[in-house]
């Protein structure tokens, strides 16, 4: 064997590493009762404050599943969504293609002035307002407590966050992502999370991930985004670059089938150490330790199609005070996702804004004709006299908006069921810097940098052979330990998966070859909970199983230097 010397790396350029002359006799397996003699070397290259920079093409060389896992951020979405209500309200008919994203537009900025309150429980205001000569826009105005005829009935950050809550917010994958063991991680509320998979495919899957999906209760969610091209987010100059203190170099193992030396990537062991050792090898005392480039500086989408699809039932407004707090319109029994029960819940809102009053019109002489009040609940009850026309039926005010809402989504000649709408948007801003994202990406590593573990063992990989356990010497001691291989260690395929079964039945030491008195411990042992770990000393037997169901006499012999374990293999079965 002979050592080659590699250039220095992060934890993802080559490192130095044992490889086989030319000519050199491979290993065959070993026979039952057949001893050979291994020599393990704690092998250290130390390097501080060294960056590693990773470009585009590096990143795209790694699986896409490791890509996926690795989370850098909840992306904020509420500049988003209220970039996109104010592309709504000027968009011009041929961006709007269909009748139904045209109604849409036209519910989402009704003001006074143009709501159309023909068909709807409120109709009454027309004759109402004729008979005693005032405008039904004033009426309206009036009644909704709005100086400003002009101004949207739905206030856009009522519309926003509604959408936010009730639409995006309740698609399974804006509810909870999963960690980095399978477990399933709340998102943070109004946000998207993004993992460095989005990043390096320039969120070429948006519409799968955050398309229809069923919910946890199985109802059938529309989807956030139908469609989505032309992301601007990432240049092709992009590239992460870390500064890391680590150990270059592979642990040396055993693979007791082939009675052979291998290694095992020592990164992942330095990035998982639940003593601190994760924050010592990334530098994160330094402010500059990670650095994002290549993001444009306003990220937009250039072409993305919004869904918002209704029941396919009519949902009539309610007109009783019960069941609290919300009355008796069938709306409430709905999803929250549905266009009914969305303007419903805007119009619940607006209803907070609203103070305990009453609307008075009267004719000449101080003659009263007209009365609407509306209580600290939101209910309204509305009176006419001296025979100037048939009164509004009592109702909530989110009644009259959702039910007025409902009807004129199926203006155009639209049947029930058939309102579903589409909202194409251009050039639409995510309404987040790439300053802002870079600093959430910094600080949700800092946090969590063993997230790192899988992408630097995939972009530094320095496994060779399939070891079934390793020579490790913890910092600040001079002892000596073994450590049994955990399925972290095994390396992943292009595929994502590991390139091995973990299949051990008896991982870890023993004392006895019938493998029943364990030794050692996994119990953190020196910060690393992921190993059964042994401490070792001359002259000492223990027991190891291979994976295939071998077991093996492992005899540690005298240290002739101090970073050199001999061991004497035995197969005893």
């Amino acid at each position: 064997m002979r050592l080659i010397a590699c250039p220095l790396l992060f934890l993802l350029a080559c490192a130095a590493e044992e490889v086989v002359v030319e000519g050199e006799v491979q290993p065959r397996a070993m026979a039952v009762n057949e001893t050979r003699t291994l020599e393990l070397r704690y092998l250290e290259l130390n390097v501080e404050a060294f960056e590693r920079r990773l470009t585009l093409n590096d990143l795209r060389a790694v699986p896409m599943p490791i890509l996926d896992e690795l989370w850098l951020l909840d992306l904020p979405l509420e500049g988003f969504v209220e970039n996109a209500l104010a592309q709504i309200a000027t968009a011009p008919p041929e961006q709007l293609e269909t009748q139904s994203a045209r109604n849409l537009q036209r519910l989402l900025t009704m003001s006074p002035d143009t709501a159309d309150l023909r068909g709807t429980k409120l109709s009454g205001l027309i004759d109402v307002s004729r008979a005693i000569g005032i405008a039904s826009a004033d009426a309206v105005a009036d009644l909704l407590q709005m100086p400003d005829r002009a101004s949207p009935v739905i206030p856009p950050d009522i519309a926003a966050r509604i959408l936010l809550e009730d639409l995006i917010g309740t698609h399974p994958a804006a509810q909870f992502r999963a960690g980095q063991n399978g477990e399933s991680i709340a998102v943070a509320p109004r946000s998207l999370p993004v993992t460095l998979g989005d990043v390096v495919d320039n969120f070429a899957r948006m519409s799968t991930t955050f398309g229809r999906r069923l919910t946890a209760d199985g109802l059938s969610h529309p989807g956030i985004i139908n469609a989505a091209r032309g992301f601007a987010v990432v240049e092709a100059a992009f590239a992460l670059t870390v500064k890391v203190n680590a150990n270059a170099l592979p642990y040396k193992g055993v693979e007791l089938a082939l009675g052979r030396v291998a290694s095992v990537n020592a990164i992942g062991g330095q990035i998982s150490g639940a003593d601190g050792r994760a924050a010592t090898v990334f530098a994160l005392d330094d402010p500059n330790w990670l650095r994002v480039e290549g993001l444009v500086p306003v990220p937009y989408i250039e072409d993305v199609r919004f869904p918002v699809h209704e029941s396919p039932l009519f949902l009539p407004a309610g007109t009783q005070r019960g069941p609290r707090p919300t009355g008796d319109s069938p709306v409430w029994q709905t999803p929250p996702f549905l266009m009914e029960h969305l303007v419903a819940e805007m119009g619940r809102l607006l209803a907070e804004r609203l103070v305990e009053d009453c609307v008075v019109y009267e004719l000449g002489g101080g003659v009263e004709v007209f009365r609407a009040c509306i209580d600290e609940t939101g209910f309204v009850e509305f009176e006419t006299f001296s025979n100037v026309g048939q009164p509004p039926p009592p109702q909530y005010i989110w009644d009259i908006v959702h039910e007025l809402a409902q009807i004129r989504m199926h203006d155009g000649g639209l049947a029930e069921g058939e309102a579903n709408a589409e909202l194409r948007l251009v050039n639409l801003p995510l309404g987040v810097s790439a300053e802002q994202i870079v600093t959430r990406i910094r600080d949700n590593l800092a946090q969590n940098p063993a997230a790192l573990r899988e992408l630097a063992e995939a972009t530094h990989q320095t496994t060779r052979g399939a070891a079934d356990f390793y020579y490790d010497r913890p910092d600040g001691t001079d002892a000596d330990f073994l450590s049994f291989i955990a399925e972290s260690d095994i390396p992943r395929g292009p595929d994502g998966q590991r390139t091995r079964p973990y299949a051990y039945a008896h991982p870890g030491f023993f004392a006895d070859a019938a493998l029943t008195a364990v030794l050692g411990s996994i119990a953190g042992t020196h910060g690393d909970s992921r190993h059964h770990r042994l401490q070792v000393v001359a002259g000492q037997t223990l027991y190891v199983a291979d994976d295939d169901g071998g077991v093996y006499r492992v005899r540690i012999g005298v240290k002739q230097s101090r970073q050199r374990l001999p061991l004497q293999i035995t197969r005893i079965r």
